[in-house]
């Protein structure tokens, strides 16, 4: 069951980083950081 529970928040994690992730890939897409 613990496995489970570590699966479980590691996938959140990667959910998080998968976000963060896009958010970043957004921001190098939009040329803001010219202006």
């Amino acid at each position: 069951m613990e496995i489970r529970f570590v699966s479980i928040s590691s996938d959140n994690s990667y959910t998080i980083l998968g976000v963060l992730i896009n958010l970043v890939n957004l921001g190098e897409l939009i040329p803001s950081h010219r202006l």
